[in-house]
C-alpha cells in the first residue's frame, strides 16, 4: 500500500454517532460561553466607533432602513457584516450586550463547522472524534480569538471565517460522496458571497480548496468535480492582480499617510507571521495588545532578522508539503495558515500587523500539532488536554476582562508596545468621557515628547479638548491660538476655537470663524452650529434654538457625532432660558443613545 494511501479511505470522514458529536457541540457551547461572558459588557473601541457608533448606515430604527447599508461611507465593501450591525440596532440600538452576543453565537458557529470539517478530514482510527473534538476545542478557547470576537468590529473577520468554513464543507462533502455536486456548488458559492462580503479575506477559499484536494484527496478521481475551482482559483489570481497590481507604481515609494512602502511591508510581513506563531504557543495576556509598533524591515537584512524570517518561511512551506501525504493534517495545517495569511501579509496598504487577522489561518493549526501525537499516547491525553483548555480559557477571561475598562485597555495597551500615539490618543478620549479630563490633559501633556511633530499637533488637540472638558476655557484658548499659530487654519482647531470663544461669553471672536469653517468642506454643519450659538451668546435664543432644530433636520443629516454635539448644545440654551424640561429631554435622548456620555449625566445631575 503506497504511503499515502490511509490518508483518506473510504472509511474514513465518520462522524461517530449523533449523540457523541451532540454532546461535543454542546461541550463546545458551554465552554466558549464561559470564556466570552465577561466580554458582554465591554463597550465599543477604537474602529467600532467609525464603523456602527458613528455611522448613521447601520442605524436602522426599522426593517426599511437596513437598505442603507449599501450607503455607509466606512467598511462600503462588506454590505453583509454591516447588515447584521444594523440588525442588532433596530433590535437593541447601541447596546453593546447584543453585539456582543452575535459575535459569541459567530465564534461557536464557527468552531462547530470546524469540528465537523475535521471529522471528515480526520483518518478512521486514530481517535478522530477526539482528535476533532479537541482541535475545535482549543482553537475556540484561544484568547487571541478575542480579538476577532470581543473585539464588535472585527464580526467582520467572524464572518467571512464562517463563508470560509461553509465553502470547505461543502467542498470536502461532495468530495466524501454525501453531497451532490449541484447542491455543493450551489452552498459554496453562496459561501463564497457570504464571506466576500463580509471580508475580503475569503478570496483565497478557491485555492485553499485545492490544497485539501493535494492533501486528502490526492490521486481520487480528479477531474471535471474540481474543473471549476481550478477555475475560480484563476480567475482569482486574475482579479487580485487586476485591482491591486496597477497601484503600484513604484515599490520604494510609501503609501500615502503611512511610514512604509509596498516592498518594505513585504519584508516586514514575515517577521509579523513568526510572531503571530509565538502567540499560538504562548498566548497569556501581557503579549496580547490590539494595536502595535512594529520595527520596519527596510531591507533584506535591516533588521537582521528579516532574510531568516522570510527563509523560515520557505522552509515550513516546504515541510507542509512534504507532510501532505504522511501527516496530511499536519501538512494542511501549515500550507492552510501561509496561505490564508497570504493576502493580508502581502504588499496591500493595510496596517503591519493586528491579532485578528490569525483568526482564519489558525483554525487548523491545534488540531494539525495534535494529529503528529502517536495514537496510543493520545488515547491518554484527554485529561491534559482538558487542563490546556482550561488554561486557555483562563487566559481568554482575564483578556475579556482587560477589554472591559476602556482606560485600562489604553494603559496596558502603552505598557506592552502599542504606537505610543494610538494608545494615548485613545486613552485620552477615554478619561475625558469617564469625566477625568484633568487626568487626561496631565497625561498628553506628559506624553508630548513621545510622539512625531504631526502626531504631536492632534494630541496638542486633545489637550485643548480636555480643558475645554473641565470647562477649563482660558486654558483651552492659549493652547488652540498656539496651534493655529504653528499650523495655519486648520478647521479641527478652528471649531474648537469658536466653542470656546462663545464658553468664554466672546461671540464676536467666535462669529470671525464661522466663514472660515463653511469654506472648508465637510465643515458646513460645524459652521452652523458656531453660528447659532453666536445667536444666542448675544441673547437671540428664539434664532438658535431655530437654527439648532434645522440643523438636526437637515438635510444633510448630521453623523451621529456631529448630531449628538447639536443636540448636547441645544440641551445647553434651554438650560439657561430656564426651559429645565426641554433640556432634560434632550440630555436624555443623548443618553438613551448612547449611555457613555459623561456630559449629559453631568447636566442632568445639576438639574436634579
Amino acid at each position: 500500500m503506497p504511503p499515502h494511501a490511509s490518508t483518506l479511505s473510504p472509511a474514513t470522514g465518520d462522524p461517530g454517532t449523533p449523540a457523541t458529536a451532540a454532546l461535543h457541540l454542546l461541550l463546545l457551547t458551554v465552554f466558549a460561553v464561559v470564556a466570552y461572558l465577561p466580554s458582554f459588557d465591554v463597550p465599543f473601541l477604537f474602529d467600532d466607533l467609525p464603523n456602527i457608533v458613528y455611522n448613521p448606515a447601520v442605524h436602522a430604527l426599522s426593517a426599511t432602513d437596513l437598505s442603507h447599508v449599501l450607503d455607509s461611507q466606512v467598511s462600503a465593501s462588506r454590505p453583509t457584516a454591516l447588515l447584521t450591525f444594523a440588525l442588532n440596532h433596530l433590535a437593541g440600538g447601541l447596546d453593546p450586550v447584543g453585539y456582543h452576543a452575535v459575535n459569541l453565537g459567530l465564534h461557536i458557529a464557527n468552531g462547530g463547522l470546524l469540528y465537523a470539517l475535521l471529522l471528515l478530514l480526520i483518518p478512521a482510527g486514530t481517535n478522530m472524534r477526539q482528535l476533532a473534538f479537541f482541535g475545535a476545542l482549543l482553537w475556540l478557547l484561544h484568547p487571541v480569538q478575542t480579538q476577532a470576537v470581543t473585539y464588535i468590529v472585527q464580526r467582520m473577520t467572524a464572518l467571512g471565517t464562517l463563508g470560509y468554513l461553509l465553502g470547505l464543507l461543502a467542498f470536502v462533502l461532495q468530495r466524501r460522496g454525501r453531497l451532490a455536486t449541484l447542491p455543493a456548488v450551489a452552498v459554496w458559492v453562496g459561501a463564497f458571497i457570504l464571506g466576500m462580503t463580509s471580508k475580503e479575506i475569503v478570496a483565497t477559499l478557491p485555492l485553499a480548496c485545492l490544497l485539501i484536494e493535494a492533501c486528502f484527496f490526492a490521486g481520487q478521481g480528479r477531474g471535471r468535480a474540481l474543473a471549476w475551482l481550478a477555475g475560480g482559483a484563476m480567475l482569482l489570481s486574475a482579479l487580485l492582480a487586476a485591482l491591486y497590481l496597477p497601484g503600484l507604481t513604484e515599490w520604494n515609494v510609501r503609501y500615502p499617510n503611512r511610514d512604509f512602502s509596498p516592498l518594505e511591508r513585504l519584508l516586514t510581513e514575515p517577521r509579523v507571521l513568526w510572531h503571530y506563531l509565538s502567540l499560538v504557543t504562548w498566548p497569556w495576556p501581557e503579549r496580547l495588545h490590539l494595536d502595535y509598533q512594529v520595527t520596519l524591515s527596510r531591507s533584506w537584512w535591516q533588521p537582521a532578522t528579516t532574510l531568516p524570517a522570510l527563509l523560515g518561511l520557505g522552509l515550513l512551506a516546504a515541510l507542509g508539503w512534504r507532510w501532505r501525504r504522511q501527516r496530511p493534517l499536519a501538512g494542511f495545517a501549515v500550507l492552510f495558515f501561509l496561505l490564508t495569511s497570504a493576502l493580508e501579509a502581502s504588499f496591500i496598504n493595510l496596517e503591519i500587523a493586528f491579532i485578528h487577522r490569525l483568526y482564519l489561518p489558525g483554525l487548523f493549526l491545534a488540531a494539525g500539532l495534535l494529529s503528529l501525537v502517536p495514537t496510543r499516547w493520545l488515547a491518554r491525553a484527554t485529561v491534559p488536554l482538558l487542563l490546556v483548555a482550561a488554561v486557555l480559557a483562563l487566559a481568554t477571561v482575564e483578556r475579556n476582562r482587560e477589554w472591559r475598562d476602556e482606560n485600562r485597555f489604553w494603559a496596558l495597551e502603552l505598557e506592552r508596545g502599542a504606537s505610543p500615539f494610538r494608545a494615548l490618543l485613545n486613552r485620552g478620549s477615554a478619561l475625558v468621557e469617564l469625566g477625568r479630563a484633568r487626568e487626561a490633559a496631565r497625561l498628553l501633556e506628559q506624553s508630548l515628547p513621545l510622539v512625531d511633530p504631526n502626531e504631536r499637533m492632534i494630541l496638542e488637540l486633545q489637550i485643548a479638548a480636555a480643558h475645554f472638558a473641565m470647562e477649563s476655557f482660558p486654558a483651552a484658548r492659549v493652547r488652540l491660538e498656539s496651534l493655529r499659530a504653528r499650523t495655519g487654519d486648520r478647521p479641527e482647531v478652528l471649531f474648537l476655537l469658536a466653542l470656546t470663544h462663545v464658553k468664554e461669553g466672546d461671540p464676536g471672536a467666535a462669529a470671525t470663524l464661522v466663514a472660515p469653517l463653511a469654506a472648508t468642506p465637510g465643515f458646513g454643519p460645524q459652521a452652523q452650529l458656531v453660528a447659532a450659538l453666536v445667536a444666542s451668546t448675544r441673547g437671540d435664543l428664539e434664532t438658535a434654538v431655530a437654527s439648532l432644530h434645522v440643523l438636526r433636520a437637515g438635510p444633510p443629516a448630521l453623523d451621529p457625532a456631529m448630531d449628538e454635539l447639536v443636540a448636547m448644545q441645544l440641551a445647553d440654551i434651554h438650560l439657561a432660558a430656564g426651559q429645565m424640561g426641554a433640556a432634560r429631554d434632550l440630555y436624555l435622548e443623548a443618553i438613551n443613545h448612547r449611555s457613555a456620555n459623561h456630559f449629559a449625566w453631568r447636566q442632568l445631575y445639576r438639574l436634579a
